[in-house]
């Protein structure tokens, strides 16, 4: 398993930790570039950033919704409906937002987003898009708690 494969490839499975660890990088170096960016590039940089980093993260949901036998196409739910609805909701360039329901369905997406692939375990075995990461690993409990 290479990068390119994780970050351009829209095949295969991955299980929570890998995706966890690629969403916590982008999101660490998208912050770290708002943080630091100079007010000459507030306006550019940060977005050209949060636009490369979106677009890194989409290839390893793909394959964290294959982990969970799901199409990759439901990463257009889990992105694009929030984009979509703080666009039009005006949360994302303005920080009060002009249409609260829009606001809340984008939440609620987020949320669960999250939970189906931060949260939830992948599918056990093979699937139709592949064999499962963690096959041969011992997963679960171990030992007495």
């Amino acid at each position: 398993m290479g990068l390119s494969w994780l970050f351009f490839s829209f095949e295969g499975r991955i299980n929570r930790a890998i995706w966890w660890g690629v969403a916590v990088g982008l999101a660490a170096i998208d912050a770290a570039v708002l943080f630091w960016t100079f007010e000459w590039a507030v306006q550019t940089l940060p977005l050209v950033v949060t636009l490369v980093t979106l677009a890194l993260q989409v290839a390893p949901t793909v394959k964290r919704l294959h982990d969970r036998s799901k199409s990759g196409w439901w990463v257009v739910v889990f992105y694009g409906l929030p984009f979509i609805f703080e666009l039009v909701g005006g949360t994302l360039f303005d920080p009060v937002p002009r249409v609260y329901g829009l606001a809340v369905a984008s939440a609620l997406i987020t949320l669960w987003a999250l939970v189906e692939l931060g949260f939830l375990r992948g599918t056990s075995g093979n699937n139709q898009f592949g064999a499962d990461p963690l096959a041969g690993r011992q997963v679960g409990r171990r030992g007495p708690i």
